[in-house]
């Protein structure tokens, strides 16, 4: 008898989980440094990572390399984060973590793709590149959304491939941001490459 009342309680927590915010989850991250990106700051655990809490793949990079950034005496450039197996359960549980991973990697790709039409004006660009802006700190400067390529790159519009660095730098510059380098590649997976 009690089944009977039981089982659509659970029903209805599960379903209250799935529609529930997202919440934050356990990474590790390997974070790198240096211009090239390939460059290892191990941590001192055994599998080199940094653990960080995030409600996204994309969220976790970017805290990695802030906390990072905050230990070592590098500029980190990037990191890659996976979900942390052994403190999911912390966070959400077995099942939810399924309904929690895919969602941050289907929104943050596809929806800035449209935006930057509207930017040319301001580099008076033909050709859309992908950037990465540093301060006069050496620190980066992150793109707002409707710029933003992927959580560090900028997609910005430069006149041609031989002025992208200048016009990226100029088109920051005009957003408000203090620029100290601009470095710009034809796509976003050249950043993601060891050889960069």
């Amino acid at each position: 008898m009690n089944i009977k009342f039981v089982l659509p309680a659970l029903l209805a927590l599960c379903g209250a989980a799935y529609v529930s915010p997202v919440h934050a989850a356990a990474y590790k991250c390997l974070v790198y440094s240096g211009a090239s990106g390939n460059t290892l700051e191990k941590s001192s655990y055994k599998d080199q990572k940094y653990s960080v809490e995030a409600t996204s793949v994309e969220e976790a990079q970017s805290k990695a390399i802030k906390k990072v950034s905050g230990i070592k005496n590098a500029t980190m450039t990037k990191a890659q984060c996976d979900l942390d197996a052994s403190k999911s359960g912390a966070a959400a549980s077995a099942s939810a973590s399924t309904t929690t991973a895919p969602a941050p990697a289907a929104a943050p790709a596809p929806a800035p793709a449209p935006a930057p039409a509207p930017a040319p004006p301001a580099a008076g660009g033909e050709k859309i590149m992908y950037c990465m802006i540093y301060d006069p700190d050496n620190q980066f400067v992150y793109p707002p959304k409707e710029h933003e390529a992927e959580a560090m790159i900028w997609k910005v519009p430069v006149k041609s491939i031989q002025t992208a660095d200048a016009d990226a730098k100029k088109f920051v510059e005009d957003l408000g941001h203090k620029v100290d380098e601009a470095k710009c590649e034809g796509s976003v997976d050249v950043f993601k490459s060891e050889s960069y």
